[in-house]
């Protein structure tokens, strides 16, 4: 049992409640975010709204933009609490689909075009969406009875009008505005569906951040998957009349056209999850660019990343903000300065959130005890879409609860981390109390990844792990237990890690899998977690070729610093042994420094194995292969 028992006294409630979660602050809940930001472009009509990839709109180009597609859809049937799809890269086309969406007084639900179709087509059958707006070249699952417009095609926004629309039926604070997927402990994703009310006291949040860090009126770079919840930064940035900043999907995988885009369009500041920090850090720290404050969020940061960050941010004069916050709580439910000074912590609640640090009896624990956090406050979502007793298990009643106050929450929202109040009212993030995980700043249950594995039809039993392999760069590991005895366990894992790109996304794919016998059980006869066996990348990897030209072992000793092997062999694939985009990034960063080439990142996702990268490089540096802008 990690809780304690210890009863708090009158004072320390009256600390706990009272003080360290008094953070009421009035919020105007008149208007819905579309509103706000139609009120900017009638202000600003002539002032540049979105930038991305060469082409840009004013706020008035962009608003009639968006205000043909509402019509649109509410002439296809589309009003109030209606569920739109939306599968687009990153594009104008991204930004005017939400807009239109939210116009027409609908909810958008992100489907990343990067999923695999399995799970795309669950989205849409889980979801019920009968409308999705995508783009041309883009595949949807083929089994999935959903209308599709396309949003390049530019034909649905002829004739329409471009004036703001009226909604049909309520709309209001209680609205969704958005339903993301988040993993699912069952083996099923679960839609958390956010409302208008969380969104506009978040916006306040994000303000009073952007002000913490004297960036008040700075533009904004758009760089992540509008599949997760921070993305919807964005729109708030247009909601304030500031100019928002779209990377392409090839700018976004570039750090150094990422610093370029920020520089180039006077934004101020730039938001990470914690394992793209320090690649970021190295560009801007080689080129002396130490422009950007930093939002950091996703996943704990460690001691050593902390440290550094702070190191930046006293170098060049810039702050840096680590983030906290389950997207069932509205993107980010508290926030801390980073100062090398003090040890990691994720700070206070943000406004109208309160903390709970309770024991498994739901009962307060004092300052320095671990216990589990539970979330209250104006962030709460509404709840999961369909899943009547997660929602339950997941947002519980507040026994703390005073009808008297009008800032006490009748709800809380089990977050399953384990914390601690620091004396100064400060939390300290200690781990998990369930086998959920980050990778990357993503959320993962492990149990949902389990589930596909014993779907697979030569997989008796599986267990999934994440191991830390330094730099806040979890790696996930699968241990398997065959159905029947192995000829060749090379192929079986194979065919293994196959399966599963066909039902999950990239970043939950383990980086490793493990062949046993049994798994490990403890003397009651329950799954010893701890007993799990280290993964031997090395015998991982494929029959064994050793590197022959200077350029092939060069690059050789580069994988192993970067994915933490001891042998790399001319047929080894980068991806395959733990490589993922953002080591993908730090690999083409590298390859700059060592072949002094220019190596665009799509060569290593389209050349994956060692010897054929190695001679794109020596293509490159003999000047036959055109070194692309990174």
């Amino acid at each position: 049992d990690v809780f304690s028992h210890a009863l708090t006294t009158a004072q320390e409630q009256e600390q706990l409640l009272d003080r360290w979660s008094n953070t009421t602050v009035e919020v105007p809940l008149e208007c819905c975010l579309h509103e706000l930001f139609a009120e900017q472009a009638s202000h600003y009509p002539e002032k540049t709204a979105l930038i991305c990839d060469g082409s840009s709109l004013t706020y008035g180009e962009l608003n009639r933009r968006a205000n043909q597609l509402a019509h649109y859809l509410k002439a296809q049937g589309v009003k109030a609490q209606t569920l739109v799809g939306l599968c687009v890269e990153r594009s104008v086309d991204m930004v005017v689909g939400i807009l239109g969406i939210l116009k027409a007084g609908a909810a958008y639900v992100p489907l990343d075009p990067a999923y695999p179709q399995a799970r795309l087509a669950y989205m849409l059958n889980d979801s019920g969406v009968n409308l999705v707006l995508s783009q041309s070249w883009l595949t949807l699952p083929q089994e999935s009875a959903v209308e599709v417009l396309y949003l390049d095609k530019g034909d649905i926004f002829v004739g329409q009008a471009q004036e703001n629309p009226e909604v049909v039926g309520d709309l209001g604070p209680d609205s969704a505005v958005y339903m993301i997927y988040t993993s699912g402990s069952t083996g099923r994703p679960k839609g958390v569906i956010i409302e208008q009310r969380n969104l506009l006291n978040f916006r306040q949040v994000f303000e009073h951040q952007l002000e913490q860090l004297g960036a008040q009126n700075s533009n904004w770079l758009w760089h992540g998957s509008f599949a997760f919840d921070a993305s919807i930064k964005g729109i708030l940035i247009l909601c304030s009349g500031n100019t928002l900043v779209v990377a392409s999907e090839r700018e976004a995988l570039s750090p150094s056209q990422l610093l370029a885009l920020t520089a180039q369009h006077d934004i101020q500041v730039l938001n990470l999850t914690p394992a793209l920090v320090p690649v970021m850090l190295d560009c801007l720290e080689q080129g002396d660019r130490g422009h950007l404050h930093l939002m950091i969020g996703g996943e704990a940061l460690g001691k050593a990343l902390w440290d550094r960050v702070a190191a930046y941010g006293t170098r060049y004069d810039r702050q840096a903000l680590n983030l906290y916050g389950p997207t069932e709580t509205t993107i980010n439910a508290s926030y801390a300065v980073i100062d090398g000074e003090v040890m990691p912590h994720i700070g206070k609640p943000v406004a109208n959130t309160q903390f709970y640090v309770m024991d498994n009896r739901q009962q307060l624990v004092p300052a320095g005890v671990v216990g589990e956090l539970y979330i209250g406050g104006a962030g709460l979502a509404r709840g999961y879409l369909n899943r009547d007793e997660l929602t339950a298990e997941k947002f519980v009643a507040n026994s703390y609860f005073d009808p008297k106050d009008s800032s006490s929450c009748q709800r809380l929202y089990r977050s399953g981390d384990l914390v601690r109040w620091r004396a100064n009212g400060e939390l300290e993030f200690i781990g998990r109390v369930d086998h959920q995980v980050k990778v990357r700043g993503l959320r993962i249950e492990l149990g949902e990844i389990e589930q596909r594995l014993v779907e697979d039809a030569g997989v008796r039993e599986a267990v999934v792990l994440a191991r830390e392999a330094g730099n806040n760069d979890n790696r996930l590991v699968a241990y398997l237990v065959p159905r029947e005895g192995l000829t060749d366990e090379a192929v079986f894992t194979e065919a293994v890690r196959e399966q599963l790109r066909k039902t999950l996304p990239d970043y939950m794919v383990p980086a490793a899998f493990v062949v046993l016998e049994a798994l490990p059980l403890n003397t009651n006869g329950k799954l010893d977690r701890n007993a799990l066996p280290e993964p031997d990348l090395d015998r991982l990897t494929v029959e064994y070729s050793a590197p022959q030209t200077e350029t092939e072992k060069a690059l050789a000793l580069i994988w192993q610093q970067l994915l933490g092997i001891a042998r790399v062999g001319l047929g080894d694939n980068f991806f395959d042994l733990g490589g993922h985009s953002l080591l993908a990034i730090k690999l083409a960063a590298r390859c700059g420094e060592a072949f002094k080439v220019t190596l665009p990142l799509r060569e290593i996702f389209n050349q994956p194995e060692l010897a054929a990268l190695a001679a794109f490089i020596d293509d490159c540096d003999r000047g036959l292969q055109a070194p692309s802008i990174q």
